[in-house]
């Protein structure tokens, strides 16, 4: 027996326990709050890096090309802040509101961003602050004391499927029979996964009785640097890493090393020591970075002159448009 299948008694206490919960809020013992305004959460089944911030960020997007006005509420995870929060962007954000958060607040300035573990608190404040007409809610699918208007669920079509055993067994909130709440599932990351385990998420989403529309999503990367023979070495801290450094070899870059950190790191000077070290160590000329670490690196100014960062974007096929049409429908 595997060490983690030691935890299984602990994963199916932990899956009676939320599907009671979700219980109350099926029979309506517990009420969904509204407030006002359409809202659009992107969540997903397990814990760690699905691609929510780029899906979130792609939405923003559609949305202000679109002609709506919208906002983001998120919990902000790793922040050093409490209650809800009105992020802005600083040398300091990152550790006040969350590196997510902070992320899509300096790539879409203008645009109002929440954060708060009361995801109805959050919203309530950003409707009473800004005249937005639509919400997008981070990471909201298991926090379902916020009414939402479109619920889409995210799996990460690289995942082992080990990951769907209940926490603390695996890395699984919820099973797939909850996607009978969505209405729509993207499978991210489709271009760097198997196809055991396209076929494993193909047949559980196939047994599901729900009504969702499922679109694909590929993982891609984007950089300024234009001279892909540089030797890189490659920092970050993100759910699951693995994506990264694959795209990142896919794409042509010279990876010579790299150094991972756990998700949502606060990286330290004594970090940026290390990394310079390190790098050095084997000969690299740039550090390769996502645009979620960027802004907690950008602080350390030993690293400025190597860091390139890395846009971490997905290809979503054509029903993506269903998508828009869903949203749109909702804010009539």
């Amino acid at each position: 027996m595997k060490k983690r299948d030691m935890l299984a008694p602990l994963g199916l206490l932990f899956s009676f326990l939320s599907g009671a919960r979700g219980r109350l809020y099926d029979w309506k013992v517990k009420p969904a709050e509204s407030v006002g305004v359409p809202v659009v959460s992107v969540g997903n089944l397990t814990v760690g890096g699905t691609g929510k911030t780029p899906v979130i960020a792609a939405l923003i997007e559609w949305a202000i090309q679109s002609g709506y006005r919208p906002g983001v509420v998120s919990r902000g995870y790793g922040r050093q802040s409490y209650g809800v929060q009105a992020v802005h962007a600083d040398d300091e954000s990152a550790e006040r509101f969350g590196d997510e958060p902070t992320m899509l607040k300096k790539q879409f300035v203008n645009v109002p961003i929440y954060v708060g573990a009361d995801r109805v608190q959050a919203a309530m404040q950003l409707v009473s602050e800004h005249p937005v007409n639509l919400i997008f809610a981070d990471d909201a699918f298991q926090h379902r004391k916020l009414k939402r208007d479109i619920d889409i669920v995210l799996i990460d079509a690289t995942a082992p499927t080990s990951d769907y055993h209940p926490l603390p067994w695996g890395m699984a909130r919820e099973s797939f029979e909850s996607l009978r709440r969505a209405q729509f599932v993207i499978l991210t990351k489709v271009n760097l996964a198997s196809s055991d385990n396209l076929k494993f998420i193909e047949n559980k989403l196939s047994a599901v009785n729900g009504d969702f529309k499922t679109i694909r999503a590929d993982y891609l990367v984007t950089s300024e640097l234009n001279d892909l023979s540089a030797c890189c070495f490659v920092v970050c801290g993100l759910g699951r890493p693995e994506a990264f450094l694959a795209s990142l070899q896919m794409k042509g870059f010279n990876v010579v090393g790299s150094l991972l950190f756990p998700d949502h790191h606060a990286y330290s000077e004594t970090d940026a020591v290390r990394i310079v070290s390190e790098m050095k160590k084997l000969g690299a000329s740039v550090i390769l970075t996502t645009e979620k670490d960027f802004v907690k690196l950008d602080r350390h100014k030993n690293l400025k002159d190597f860091v390139q960062v890395v846009s971490l974007q997905l290809g979503f096929s054509s029903d993506v448009e269903i998508l828009h049409e869903e949203i749109s429908s909702k804010t009539l």
